[in-house]
């Protein structure tokens, strides 16, 4: 048995390194597994911005990847929020054009397996389920201590302040 840290480089999960400012420090951990990185390498650089959107999605991702990684204030709706149903420990953390979905293996540290555009996931509304689905069959897989993945459904149950 083993932490999702110990085990990140035999399961080809990439940390999420992020340009901190002088002074700061990673207060969370970001992985990304093999089928994120991917996403993010070839269907990222086609999404467009949505009208309401300042940053482009690259940008939005970015934004969103510094300022968990840096320890700064998330909100529950606008970047992060449980998918239901609650029980299954499944997350996904937004911008306004991407939806990035994953589980915390304990608090602090957030496993992204599968990212999509929103469009793509109004388009096909059973995506977040589907992608919910695989994400619990891949964490059972693993050779983690129990628990497997953090309980709760609020953002304090898995980030700290």
């Amino acid at each position: 048995m083993a932490t999702i840290h110990t085990l990140a480089g035999g399961l080809g999960l990439e940390l999420v390194e992020t340009q901190l400012r002088p002074g700061e420090f990673p207060d969370r951990w970001i992985y990304l597994a093999p089928e994120a990185i991917k996403w993010i390498n070839d269907d990222l650089p086609q999404v467009l911005r949505s009208y309401d959107a300042e940053l482009e999605p690259t940008e939005q991702i970015e934004d969103l990847f510094y300022r968990f990684i840096s320890g700064k204030n998330l909100d529950h709706w606008t970047d992060l929020h449980a998918i239901y149903p609650h029980v299954d420990g499944t997350w996904e953390l937004k911008t306004n054009d991407i939806r990035m979905f994953g589980w915390f293996p304990c608090r602090d540290c957030v496993v992204i397996l599968h990212i999509e555009s929103m469009i793509r996931c109004k388009e096909f509304p059973a995506f977040p389920s589907y992608y919910r689905g695989r994400i619990v069959k891949y964490r059972e897989s693993l050779d983690l201590d129990e628990p497997k993945f953090v309980r709760g459904a609020e953002l304090r149950d898995v980030i700290s302040d």
